[in-house]
C-alpha cells in the first residue's frame, strides 16, 4: 500500500507493472451518460466543498481534485488487510457498472467502530477530499499514455449505515479490463473474468498472468496457480503502472471450465516455423521429452538458484529446446537428467532463441 516508503520505491517496484469504459452508460455522468477517461477537470468545479455527490461524478472528472465531498450511501467491496501496507478500502455505487468504483486511501471510521469490522456489502457514508494520486515521475505508461493519476478519496471519514449483500461482480473479459477505451471505466469496480487460462506463473512482483495477458495481482490476496490452470477470477480492477485484477480472498479464485486446452506438440512443431502446428509466440503449449542437461551452476555457489534445463524428443534437427525454469536446492520438483517429463509452458522467442517459459512440469519416469 502507498506510504512515504512505498512512494520512494515506486520507480523500482513498478518496473514490472500495480487500475475500465467501453461505451456503457454512466448513470451519473454530466455528459449525457459516458465516462470520459481522458477528461481533465478544470480547477473550478460544479460541486461546492462539502456537498453531496456520486462516485460517477468523481470518476468522470466532474468533481475536481481537492473538493470535499460526501457520498451518502455506497457499498464496501474490499478492505485491504494483506501485506505490509494495509487499511485501504474500495467502495462502489449500488448502481454498479463502469465508473461506479472508487478507492479510499487510509480511511478512518468516525462512528466508534473499527475499519476491520466492515465487510463487503456493508453500506457506508463517506466524507473527505478528492485526491489525484500519481508518483513523482509520473506513470510513463506507453500503453495508456493519458493515464496521469488515480482518483481516490484520501483520509476519508466513514460511518457505518448497515449491513447488506455484496454487489454482484460485473462480468467482463480481459480485453475489457485492458482496452484503451474501456479499462478506465472499470477501475475500482468489482468484476469477474470467467474461464481464463494461467499463462505465466507468479513473478517477482507477486502477479500471475491469464488469457489476454491480464495481470492478477496479490495486493489483497496472494495466489500461486500453475500454468495451464483454468480459472474464474473475481476482484477489484485497479491501476498501478498498468491495469490489473486484485482478488480479495480464496473464494474469489474458482476452478473454471471451457478454457482452451493447451495443444500437445512436438518440439519440432515449436522450433520449426515451417511446421503446420507451429504455435504463436505467447501461446500455452504442452510437450514431452527427455531431460538432456540441467543447469548446475548453483552447485558451486550455494544459495543461488538453478536456472533452466533442456529436453529432447528425438534425434533429428529441431528436436531439442531450452526450458526456462528456476529452482533451489530444497525444491521438491526439479529436473533430473534422463527423466521423461511433460512440460506445460508459454512458447517464447528470447533474442531469437526458442524457449519454454512460465513452466509447470511433471516427471513421467
Amino acid at each position: 500500500m502507498r506510504s512515504l516508503t512505498a512512494l520512494s520505491l515506486a520507480v523500482f517496484l513498478c518496473l514490472g507493472g500495480c487500475r475500465g469504459n467501453d461505451d456503457q452508460t454512466n448513470p451519473g455522468g454530466s455528459d449525457g451518460g459516458q465516462v470520459d477517461p481522458t477528461k481533465t477537470p478544470d480547477s473550478g468545479t460544479v460541486t461546492p466543498n462539502g456537498a453531496d455527490t456520486t462516485i460517477f461524478k468523481i470518476t468522470s472528472g466532474e468533481v475536481g481534485e481537492g473538493t470535499q465531498v460526501v457520498l451518502r450511501d455506497v457499498v464496501v467491496t474490499a478492505i485491504d488487510g494483506h501485506g505490509k501496507y494495509t487499511g485501504d478500502m474500495y467502495v462502489q455505487d449500488p448502481l454498479g457498472g463502469p465508473g461506479s468504483g472508487l478507492k479510499l486511501f487510509m480511511p478512518q471510521r468516525i462512528d466508534g467502530g473499527d475499519l476491520a469490522d466492515l465487510r463487503p456489502g456493508d453500506h457506508v457514508k463517506v466524507e473527505g477530499p478528492i485526491k489525484y494520486y500519481s508518483p513523482k515521475d509520473g506513470f510513463n505508461d506507453d500503453k495508456f499514455p493519458n493515464k496521469t493519476h488515480i482518483k481516490e478519496i484520501e483520509g476519508a471519514k466513514i460511518s457505518h449505515l448497515g449491513a447488506g449483500d455484496p454487489p454482484t461482480p460485473a462480468a467482463v473479459t480481459p480485453e475489457d479490463l485492458l482496452g484503451a477505451e474501456s479499462a478506465e471505466g472499470w477501475e475500482g469496480v468489482l468484476v469477474k473474468v470467467e474461464n481464463v487460462s494461467v499463462t505465466k506463473p507468479v513473478g517477482k512482483y507477486g502477479d500471475f498472468r491469464v488469457t489476454g495477458n491480464l495481470a492478477v495481482d496479490d495486493d489483497l490476496y496472494p495466489h500461486n496457480p500453475a500454468v495451464g490452470e483454468c480459472l474464474s477470477v473475481t476482484g477489484i480492477s485497479v491501476y498501478f503502472y498498468g491495469f490489473r485484477l486484485n482478488p480479495r480472498g480464496a473464494e474469489d479464485i474458482a476452478v473454471g471450465s471451457g478454457c482452451a486446452v493447451a495443444p500437445m506438440l512436438s518440439i519440432k512443431d515449436i522450433q520449426d516455423e515451417s511446421s503446420a502446428n507451429h504455435p504463436a509466440v505467447d501461446e500455452t503449449v504442452k510437450v514431452s521429452g527427455v531431460v538432456t542437461a540441467v543447469d548446475g551452476r548453483a552447485d558451486d555457489h550455494p544459495g543461488d538458484k538453478y536456472e533452466g534445463f533442456w529436453i529432447q524428443d528425438g534425434t533429428g534437427a529441431y528436436s531439442g529446446i531450452y526450458v526456462y525454469y528456476t529452482w533451489d536446492a530444497s525444491a521438491q520438483n526439479k529436473p533430473v537428467e534422463g527423466d521423461l517429463v511433460e512440460v506445460t509452458a508459454t512458447y517464447k522467442e528470447f533474442y531469437d532463441v526458442s524457449e519454454l517459459s512460465g513452466v509447470t512440469f511433471s516427471s513421467q519416469g
